[in-house]
């Protein structure tokens, strides 16, 4: 009877928790601004597979990467956007491994120390010494390659996900809203990637209430689909079919002097092209699980 009780009340509770959810509202803010000195732990678990193809004429070659990254490091924001974005930050590395084709391999040992930082909007990373925020860039490779998967950096003037996905309104458990898509166009546009806005759709939704490592957060999901879009091809090139795909979710705590804490991302480019007796098929997906610890 005891034990039938318990259930019981463990249950209402939950009841009551979602109840109280679904009624409460939420001004929703995705963006959170970085402070420089700021420092977190970020873990990223990601997945990449890019597959190209090439025919001239009867000839054919393919070119594809495919590899998973375990990362874990501590992160220090050096500098800022005038909007409160990672411009440039330190990382000590704790965890780098890298599966390519079953072969598990450290990226770069642990105490590693790299700058991040953007150049003409490219990902850009340099080996450093403590007290140092100059160093040896790191070469092309692997190990850039899953870096620049793991990390992601903002350039000044750049939109935020409040822009693009953000509700100006208050929200409810439950709401949906269109993606701004203005906006988004013209964030793809810098990355000269041209979408047109008959052929774009998208939304966020309020999923739910949830605790994040003690933490209560609000649960954000959403997608987006383009297609017929144009991607960055050679001048001459006619895009014959192209698709743009991503699903995303996020948990972003009640509390917004607090980062959000864990984010999912799975996103797919897909698109054909020619120009007279040339074709090329590009066909890329990242897939993302990233969680965040503040330590200050």
């Amino acid at each position: 009877m005891g034990s039938l009780m318990i259930r019981f009340c463990v249950l209402f509770c939950i009841l009551s928790f979602n109840a109280l959810g679904k009624d409460r509202e939420f001004a929703i803010h995705m963006h959170r601004e970085c402070k420089v000195g700021q420092k977190f732990r970020l873990a990223v678990k990601a997945s990449m597979q890019l597959e190209i193809k090439r025919h001239v004429g009867t000839r054919s070659e393919k070119e594809d990467e495919v590899f998973e990254t375990d990362f874990v490091g501590m992160v220090t924001v050096l500098k800022t956007t005038k909007g409160g974005g990672k411009k440039k930050i330190l990382i000590v590395i704790e965890k780098f491994m890298i599966t390519e084709e079953g072969f598990k391999f450290e990226g770069l040992p642990k105490d590693t120390r790299l700058i991040a930082s953007l150049k003409d909007r490219e990902l850009v990373f340099a080996e450093v010494l403590e007290g140092q925020e100059e160093g040896k860039p790191l070469a092309e490779g692997i190990e850039l390659d899953a870096l620049q998967q793991v990390i992601n950096l903002d350039d000044e003037g750049d939109v935020n996900d409040d822009d693009i996905f953000g509700s100006k309104g208050k929200r409810k458990v439950g709401d949906k809203w269109s993606v701004n898509k203005d906006k988004a166009i013209e964030d793809f546009r810098k990355d000269e990637i041209v979408i047109f806005a008959d052929r774009f759709k998208g939304e966020t939704k309020l999923a739910g209430v949830v605790k994040v490592k003690g933490v209560e957060c609000y649960r954000l999901t959403g997608s987006f689909v383009a297609t017929q879009f144009r991607p960055p091809v050679p001048r001459g090139y006619r895009v014959e079919e192209s698709a743009l795909t991503a699903k995303y979710a996020g948990s972003f705590p009640v509390d917004t002097r607090l980062p959000e804490l864990e984010t999912t991302v799975d996103v797919r480019m897909r698109f054909r092209a020619g120009q007279r007796n040339v074709e090329m098929e590009f066909d890329r997906r990242l897939k993302k699980e990233i969680s965040v610890m503040p330590l200050d």
